[in-house]
């Protein structure tokens, strides 16, 4: 990601060199908007390509027809449960096979173990907490998997257990 920056923000510079300042005012101000124009598509492809935080990363120079995604996740909102099942089911929309090892979980930032269930193109991955869980506290679930394409699907989300008197 930091090359595709260095060379976004290289296109930025090279649009306002001296040379183009001494053409006249109406087209140095075309050629600003089309330079700054193509290196924000220019960045924004960069991005794309390069994932985010999102549910579906594509390799890059490649266009995703088949997503992975996160379809189902448990707990949500609010939970009145100590020992909580904890669950994420991915699918393939074209039954591409999951990556089996790819898959992960992390709760509280912590990599668990989990159980697996389901066919090769619609996992489930559940985890039960070895311990009572602390009452007032907003817990964090990350799961993440690859499919045999190398395509990923990333969910995160939050459950909170209040406190009860």
């Amino acid at each position: 990601m930091k090359v595709k920056i260095i060379i976004f923000v290289n296109q930025i510079a090279g649009c306002f060199s001296p040379r183009v300042l001494t053409k006249s005012r109406m087209r140095v101000r075309a050629w600003r908007f089309m330079c700054i124009t193509a290196a924000s598509l220019l960045l924004i492809s960069a991005i794309c390509k390069e994932g985010s935080s999102g549910t579906i990363n594509t390799p890059v120079g490649e266009i995703q027809t088949c997503p992975l995604e996160v379809i189902d996740w448990q707990p949500a909102g609010v939970i009145e449960d100590n020992f909580p099942t904890i669950s994420a089911t991915f699918k393939s929309d074209c039954s591409t096979d999951i990556d089996l090892s790819s898959l992960e979980m992390l709760f509280q930032d912590s990599p668990v173990s989990f159980a697996i269930s389901g066919s090769s193109s619609e996992v489930t991955i559940t985890y039960i907490p070895d311990s009572e869980l602390t009452m007032d506290v907003r817990y964090r679930v990350i799961v993440r998997a690859k499919d045999v394409n190398g395509y990923m699907a990333e969910k995160t989300w939050r459950y909170y257990l209040p406190f009860h008197y």
